[in-house]
């Protein structure tokens, strides 16, 4: 392998964990913005959720 070829690899290489890295923190911030708003619902309060389901929360269950 010439000097080159060897950057390039490298550089690919990088490349990908950045990527991999973005998502991964990126999902993390994720999670746990949603395990805050999930301890935050209290009885009465209006959801919506991913599947676009409306509701009022009647009872709050805390474990």
């Amino acid at each position: 392998m010439d000097k080159n070829q060897i950057i390039s690899t490298l550089l690919v290489i990088a490349i990908i964990l950045i990527v991999y890295l973005n998502i991964y923190f990126q999902n993390k911030r994720q999670a746990k913005k949603i395990k805050e708003m999930q301890a935050a619902i209290k009885e009465g309060d209006h959801i919506i959720t991913y599947t676009g389901l409306s509701r009022n929360c009647r009872k709050s269950i805390r474990g």
